[in-house]
């Protein structure tokens, strides 16, 4: 229900109130009170029914309730009609050539344009907005003899009669209180949503696990939520923030106009995150700012549970470019092709050697793009078989197949949305497979196995193949359609034998990781010892100089391996690389490997000295 009550200054309003109210088809949500008033008074408080949502009054009484009462109030706008009707009743009863019109600012307003209705009329309108000024000027009317009569309201009616003028009061009709019931109803509707909002946000404010304090330009304390209360106190409000915070300058943070946010600070005995914001006034000035905190063992708990989570499950990726060893011109080469295509969120095919390093490639790529904060989803497509395959990348649902798990499951393209799925050795899905695969490239859509309903996914697709993929379309066992869907960008990670100079450097991190994780002793290999290591083929690539480096940790005894402990990690399946004549940059690449990287021992080999040979290892890659 919605309670109106209106002030009827005369007895005629109150009938044309009713009859306006009955008509109403919103009648039975409105319950409606009328009282009447006197000139220049206002009821009792205690007659205003406890019920009233708004108040509607007239002219002067209405200015009085906005002054004296905190219940809302609608003003009678009078319309054109209502006037229009006083005058000709000054017309007919008094036979006025010259109307004064005196009232508050909505009922003169445009009076004075009834003019052009009665031509023969001159009409003075008069906008007075204190009822104590009132009998002054309509005394100032009567003696000046600018009027025939005067029309008003119930006080100018009264007053006007008391001295003997003549006088017509202006009525409010049915067109006038329609509208003032409508803008009554529609502003307790505001109210009352707003006030609804209002709560809602203090809800949020008060049970929020982020402290809030609002603050004025003297940095006194104006509002703060429960959180912050219970680690500030309860007796805050209107006393100064700035003992409370250490290790952030508050007076410097109001002397500018932009957020400053994620400021590591002490607030009431604890370490949090501080975000102040400055908030602009009406006028652009700043004269209140909100302070919002977060204890920082909250936030670590919380990054804590997300990556927990994440890695639980696989879904994300561990490696950026900066993981990628290699000063080479190929890996340089390849590392800035990577980078450029992490700026696009096209679909990439890796094509590289087993062990050459494709995924590291694909999270580095993930990594530097704007799907770096989504899911990395990798899935090795030559390890399972085709129909779990199926399940594992589509889903799911319940009773799909026998042995299906209870309520389905996503598949891994559902739970990389927004991420980046890793189809490593995609050469191997089968053709069936791959029209399915197919589909979800080109409609960005899967359907689970077993239903008939569709999911938009946003995933990028990073392939990964270390067969020749053209060779088998031309064999008919890959789909030439999807390999264009996915061949959209593409990279060829280069085998290890193409940059066997960044062998010791990839060596000597695999070793160093060995140590760390207490496997193993050996950090450096003798100078005899690395010649063997350079001259082999490393067909398993990155991945077979990894387990070289565990193998070698084993089988040394010192922390310097020397030729018997690496030829004994090697094996027996040791391929060494063509003996060809050898370049400048691979001759300095093995001396330096030689000395382990000294330039000094490097360089009085050579027979050159140090400046002359950091110019060369600049111009060849090596530093």
């Amino acid at each position: 229900m919605i309670g109106i009550t209106f002030f009827c200054p005369y007895h005629g309003l109150k009938s044309v109130i009713e009859r306006v109210l009955d008509g109403r088809p919103d009648r039975r949500l409105i319950e409606s009170f009328i009282l009447t008033t006197k000139t220049g008074e206002l009821p009792p408080p205690d007659e205003i029914p406890s019920s009233t949502d708004v108040i509607v009054a007239r002219g002067f009484t209405a200015q009085l309730v906005k002054g004296f009462l905190s219940i809302p109030c609608i003003e009678f706008k009078l319309s054109g009609f209502d006037v229009l009707s006083a005058v000709n009743k000054a017309r007919i009863r008094f036979n006025a050539k010259r109307i004064a019109i005196v009232g508050t600012y909505s009922m003169t307003y445009g009076a004075e344009s009834i003019s052009s209705v009665f031509p023969d009329i001159s009409i003075l309108s008069y906008t007075i907005e204190q009822p104590s000024f009132l009998s002054h000027l309509l005394q100032s009317i009567c003696t000046s003899e600018v009027s025939d009569v005067v029309l008003g309201g119930r006080s100018v009616y009264e007053i006007a009669g008391e001295m003997g003028f003549p006088c017509i009061l202006i009525e409010t009709g049915e067109e006038s209180v329609s509208l003032a019931i409508d803008e009554a109803v529609r502003s307790v509707q505001i109210h009352r949503t707003e006030r609804q909002r209002s709560d809602r946000f203090e809800a949020i404010l008060e049970y929020t696990t982020d402290g809030i304090i609002s603050v004025d330009s003297n940095m006194s304390v104006l509002m703060l939520n429960q959180y912050a209360e219970r680690l500030l106190g309860h007796e805050m409000i209107g006393r100064s923030i700035e003992p409370c915070i250490e290790g952030f300058d508050i007076n410097a943070a109001m002397k500018g106009t932009q957020p400053v946010l994620g400021e590591i600070c002490h607030i009431g005995g604890r370490d949090v995150t501080l975000n102040f914001i400055p908030l602009p006034s009406s006028s652009g000035s700043f004269s209140e700012y909100v302070m919002t905190f977060q204890p920082v063992e909250s936030i670590q708990r919380i990054e804590d549970k997300i990556r927990n989570r994440l890695k639980s499950k696989g879904f994300i990726a561990k490696y950026t470019f900066e993981d990628i060893i290699g000063k080479s011109e190929a890996m340089r080469e390849a590392k800035e092709t990577a980078r450029r295509l992490a700026l696009s969120d096209a679909n990439v095919l890796i094509e590289g050697e087993t062990g050459a390093g494709k995924e590291l490639f694909a999270q580095s790529i993930h990594s530097a793009s704007r799907r770096a904060k989504g899911p990395f989803v990798a899935v090795n497509c030559a390890a399972l078989p085709e129909n779990l395959l199926e399940s594992e990348l589509f889903g799911y649902v319940e009773g799909a197949f026998t042995g299906s798990r209870s309520g389905g499951k996503a598949g891994l393209f559902e739970l990389a949305h927004k991420g980046t799925i890793f189809l490593d050795e995609i050469g191997e899905i089968p053709l069936p497979l791959q029209a399915r695969l197919l589909r979800v490239l080109q409609e960005k859509e899967v359907m689970r196995l077993g239903n008939d309903r569709i999911t938009p996914i946003d995933v990028r697709i990073i392939a990964a193949t270390n067969r020749n993929l053209a060779k088998l379309v031309a064999e008919g066992k890959f789909r030439s359609d999807l390999l264009y869907r996915l061949n959209v960008l593409s990279l060829v990670v280069p085998p290890l034998r193409k940059h066997i100079e960044d062998v010791p450097e990839l060596l000597s991190s695999f070793l160093r990781r060995e140590v760390s994780n207490h496997s193993g002793h050996v950090i450096s290999i003798s100078k005899e010892a690395i010649r063997p290591i350079m001259r082999h083929t490393w067909p398993g690539n990155v991945r077979e100089l990894r387990n070289f480096a565990e193998r070698l940790s084993v089988f040394s005894d010192s922390e310097t391996a020397d030729r018997d402990d690496v030829i004994k990690a090697l094996g027996s399946n040791v391929e060494e690389i063509p003996q060809k004549e050898e370049t400048e940059a691979e001759m300095i690449a093995r001396i330096l490997a030689a000395h382990e990287g000294s330039r000094k021992k490097t360089a009085a080999e050579l027979g050159i000295d140090s400046s002359t040979l950091y110019r060369r290892m600049k111009k060849y890659g090596l530093c």
